[in-house]
């Protein structure tokens, strides 16, 4: 079910303007959700974005900024860049749940330590977020 609500908030999301308010410069320690397969590719497409080794959606940070994520599960860092953000009205879900980005599919088995897709939920794959290494 989450996932599917995910790839419905990627969706609505594209037709959003941007419009997050944190400072880009905060760093962040929270969880990391992810995509369905293909869905981050999609929405970089949609937007004309190309794609990169790391994709992922926020509801802090602007589209097109890029930031340092180290996983606390593996202890990889990778510079990703935001290619989605959160829909206005289901913003202040996703950060109760404290998920500070969600990662495309490609990436979570190397960030997260997954061996398949939804392998766990957004809090079995703790993540820092930062804007310089």
């Amino acid at each position: 079910m989450l996932y599917r609500i995910v790839g419905a908030i990627a969706l609505v999301a594209m037709l959003v303007p941007n419009h997050v308010d944190a400072t880009p410069q905060q760093d962040r320690q929270g969880f990391a959700a992810h995509y369905r397969v293909g869905l981050m590719e999609r929405v970089a497409r949609k937007r004309g974005m190309p794609i990169v080794r790391c994709m992922i959606a926020s509801s802090y940070y602007a589209l097109d900024t890029w930031l340092w994520v180290t996983s606390e599960v593996t202890g990889e860092t990778e510079h990703c860049r935001i290619t989605d953000v959160t829909a206005p009205q289901h913003v202040a879900t996703v950060r109760r749940r404290n998920i500070v980005i969600e990662f495309g599919a490609s990436n979570i088995f190397d960030m997260c330590g997954f061996r398949e897709v939804n392998a766990g939920p957004p809090s079995s794959c703790p993540v820092w977020v930062r804007d310089k290494q």
